[in-house]
């Protein structure tokens, strides 16, 4: 479980023991709805990031976790395999869910710019 947990979130660009990566496998999950659940798994995935790249982008995006930036992600690289009617209705989810932890991101940036931004913003400086 442990293997298959790190394997995922190494899918999703977060490598255990890398650019200050720490993903945590717990199972029954220690935190949320199945906490105790010896049928459910948590995975907890940290990283330090460098705001350096929130400066050329014009917004600050300290906000937003590890965890939703892998949701971001995922649907970034995922979306063209979407129909048109998905992929806007999850660019539009997930931008109106991020918009409110992101300071100074213009009103008027489309989802999926406003979403290719907060990835740009959140990469890890080597």
């Amino acid at each position: 479980v442990t293997a298959a947990g790190k394997a995922d979130a190494a899918a999703n660009g977060f490598t255990d023991g890398q650019n200050t990566v720490t993903v945590v496998v717990n199972r029954p999950p220690a935190s949320g709805f199945y906490t105790g659940d010896s049928t459910a798994v948590e995975v907890t995935v940290h990283q330090s990031v460098n705001t350096f790249f929130m400066s050329l982008v014009g917004f600050d995006a300290t906000g937003v976790t590890a965890d939703e930036l892998a949701t971001v992600r995922s649907f970034l690289a995922r979306r063209y395999e979407l129909t048109t009617e998905a992929r806007y209705r999850l660019a539009v989810d997930l931008a109106g869910a991020l918009r409110p932890k992101v300071v100074g991101a213009p009103e008027t940036l489309g989802s999926e710019a406003f979403l290719e931004k907060l990835a740009v913003a959140k990469l890890p400086r080597a």
